[in-house]
């Protein structure tokens, strides 16, 4: 018969092992840091313009759910001159006020980057020079006025055109002009 030689080593007092649960929750927090941080992470790695294009998008999308949820016409005012938009929303009596409960659609800067050059709204041209904003509607149907807006990033033309019934804004490379 076979006998094995006994342990005659035992790990020195104080030495610490870690559990299989100890080492589970480690796991789970590193996955739950991940989840918060990951998206954070993404957005410091997309480009300004890609990040523009999505804020712009999101915008879109959320004055067309609200539209057609709450019965209400919006507005997104376009000031070609200060490089901004901001969101309006008609009350009541029919008068437009600017949106400044919803953060998503508090007022927005282009960054420096990213400079307007016009916007072509119902066969109508509008250029940085105008001193009012150009509001493009949103009514309570989801409806969107088709637009183009044209603008500059890093030395190179853009097209960020604007879908009536769909809402959908696509960017295109270039100066489009339909």
């Amino acid at each position: 018969m076979r006998t094995f030689p006994a342990r005659t080593s035992s790990p020195p007092p104080g030495a610490a092992a870690f559990t299989l649960v100890e080492l589970l929750l480690v796991l789970a927090l590193l996955s739950v840091v991940m989840l918060i941080g990951l998206p954070a992470f993404q957005s410091l790695l997309q480009s300004t313009l890609q990040r523009e294009v999505n804020h712009a998008t999101g915008v879109i999308r959320l004055l067309r759910n609200e539209a057609v949820l709450t019965n209400t016409r919006y507005r997104l005012m376009l000031n070609l001159k200060e490089n901004r938009y901001f969101v309006e929303r008609q009350d009541d009596l029919g008068r437009f006020a600017t949106v400044e409960d919803l953060r998503e659609l508090r007022p927005h800067k282009f960054p420096r980057e990213l400079q307007v050059q016009d916007l072509v709204l119902l066969g109508r041209t509008f250029h940085t020079d105008e001193a009012e904003p150009v509001p493009i509607l949103v009514d309570a149907s989801g409806y969107v006025d088709p637009f183009l807006l044209h603008f500059t990033h890093d030395g190179s033309d853009y097209t960020l055109r604007g879908s009536g019934f769909t809402g959908r804004l696509e960017l295109l490379t270039g100066h489009v002009d339909e």
